[in-house]
């Protein structure tokens, strides 16, 4: 008996016949050198721990052999094999499962198991691998239920935390505080489109103001003619139109595409990356901006109530919060306008740019909704598993991607339609699209919003390692034609485009490579966060110097 102490075997017992049977032998010893004993032993049949299983004569308890596992305790089931060829992320070993970090395991009806990978930090909790038995409490986040699928649902009168994986108690239906943030975003970004978007002014600047200013200069002392003299500069700056047409590409395309970009992609990491809410503010993710203060609901690991009842699904689309609430703002904007006539805003071209600035949000969750995995013979939606998929949730999702992709398309071809001189019109609203552009790229807009739907595809849809591999390399190829094309009207952008796409690449390969060290991780991507700001401003520095002065540089 390999898991007994010295002792017998009795072969004319059964383990899985006898287990529960009581049998008493009765020892008697008598003779003139022993002392007399007349006593009973009594003898139980049990079943085999966990880990073991019956021998082919059913009388002994065996371990299982690799690949195979037994997780119950005092019975005669036989080890059960773990089909790692068709279940990633666990390992069989002495009888025992171990699941990989962030991988999830469940049963079918006839007792065997299935995984699958889980959305980050959602499953098993410990970086070496969680133990089923031992770890039970680390196979899904704080307060998940482990019996869904993905441990996609919180356990019974828990709700979403909003800002990580882990579930929270709320005694609150409704926490408003934390929208504050948010709100200030929406109307700050909303500001920026409507002053974005002015109409040109048709009045030539008035030369009695320009004679005014010079006899003013003449009389002012020197300190004031040193910060006239500052004040000139800037107007000087904004005042040329090269300058202005820099600024709003090296912000309003380089920096901003980016910034999403790199939201998406940290945003499913597994660091907390120390600038990451600086890319966040350009993307609107909800539970990014919601300040860290906590409240009595918040979980003891970092989880923050913010509605009574929030699903894993409304968790996804309410991070549409900001975009949508820019729309609303411009939309009750423009009706004030038109109320009191105002016309000093082309609301068309706000709305261009504003739909500009906030679709790769909507791509961002559109895919969070279509994204599907396999999980033994069913298909169930990634960030919500509770749900399956290719339902309603997935059709209106997957036809919602198509009419955005249809309205750039429409865009594309009513631009190659038109003349150019009519696309390089500044009263024609879709100049929007391609006035940052030289004008053979007038449809170079549509070749940047490819390269966003699979930024969004690669980040939120994507664990598998050879596709991370594939994006960094297709990120490659469009450096490499950004390099070659140079399509920006601005020289400076295009050397920005083309170090910001490299930057992707860069970020990227942290997926590919996760057993770097945490700290270098946060120093390396932090560095990659702050680096466009200090482009831009080298690349502003740049233009001012070779058109506002006029220097070769």
């Amino acid at each position: 008996c390999l898991i007994c102490d010295t002792g017998v075997l009795i072969y004319s017992l059964a383990i899985s016949a006898n287990i529960g049977d009581e049998y008493v032998l009765a020892i008697s010893i008598n003779d003139n050198v022993l002392f007399p004993v007349n006593d009973v032993v009594s003898l139980q049949v049990v079943g085999c721990p966990s880990g073991y299983a019956p021998d082919q004569n059913n009388v002994s308890c065996i371990p299982c052999n690799t690949d195979y596992y037994k997780l119950t305790n005092d019975d005669a089931a036989q080890c059960r094999s773990c089909d790692p060829d068709k279940n990633d992320g666990i390992q069989c070993m002495d009888g025992q499962i171990n699941v990989a970090h962030n991988y999830w395991i469940g049963f079918v009806d006839d007792g065997g198991i299935i995984s699958a990978v889980c959305p980050n930090e959602q499953c098993c909790q410990s970086e070496s691998g969680c133990d089923f038995i031992q770890d039970s409490d680390l196979l899904c986040a704080s307060n998940r239920d482990q019996a869904v699928p993905l441990c996609g649902e919180c356990v019974a009168d828990y709700s979403e935390s909003v800002n990580s994986p882990v579930c929270v108690k709320c005694n609150k239906s409704f926490y408003f505080p934390y929208l504050l943030l948010p709100l200030f975003i929406s109307v700050l970004f909303a500001g920026m489109v409507m002053l974005m978007s002015k109409r040109p002014s048709e009045e030539a600047p008035d030369s009695k103001d320009t004679e005014i200013e010079n006899e003013i200069e003449k009389e002012e002392p020197a300190e004031a003619v040193k910060n006239n003299e500052n004040e000139k500069v800037w107007k000087k700056m904004l005042g040329n139109a090269y300058f202005k047409l820099a600024l709003s590409s090296l912000v309003g395309k380089n920096l901003l595409y980016y910034m999403q970009s790199v939201s998406q992609i940290v945003t499913m990491s597994s660091y907390e990356i120390l600038f990451a809410t600086m890319a966040h503010w350009f993307n609107f993710p909800l539970a990014a901006l919601i300040p860290r203060s906590r409240n009595d609901d918040d979980d003891d690991d970092g989880g923050m109530c913010f509605i009574d009842g929030l699903d894993a699904k409304w968790k996804v689309l309410i991070d549409l919060f900001v975009p949508f609430m820019i729309f609303i703002l411009l939309c009750i904007s423009w009706l004030v306008a038109t109320l009191r006539k105002w016309r000093r805003v082309d609301w068309l071209k706000a709305y261009i740019q504003a739909y500009l600035m906030i679709v790769g949000k909507f791509l961002d969750v559109l895919f969070r909704l279509l994204s599907c995995q396999s999980v033994g013979d069913e298909h169930v939606h990634f960030y919500f598993a509770s749900e399956q998929c290719y339902g309603t949730t997935w059709s209106l999702s997957l036809v919602s991607l198509l009419l955005i992709i249809a309205s750039f398309v429409a865009v594309a071809m009513r631009l190659k339609m038109i003349s150019a001189e009519h696309r390089e019109n500044p009263t024609n609203p879709w100049n929007l699209l391609v006035k940052t552009y030289k004008p053979d790229y007038y449809f170079w807009e549509f070749v940047i919003f490819v390269r966003r739907i699979l930024i969004a595809v690669f980040s939120v849809s994507v664990q598998d390692l050879t596709l991370m591999v594939t994006f960094c390399g297709i990120f490659l190829f469009f450096a490499y034609i950004q390099y070659r094309q140079s399509p920006f009207l601005v020289e400076e952008c295009n050397g920005v485009e083309f170090v910001l796409l490299l930057f992707l690449v860069f970020i990227q390969a942290t997926q590919i490579l996760p057993t770097l060290n945490y700290t270098i991780i946060n120093v390396y991507l932090s560095l990659l966060i702050i680096a466009p700001i200090l482009l831009l401003i080298y690349a502003l520095r740049r233009v001012y110097k070779r058109v506002v002065v006029g220097v070769d540089v």
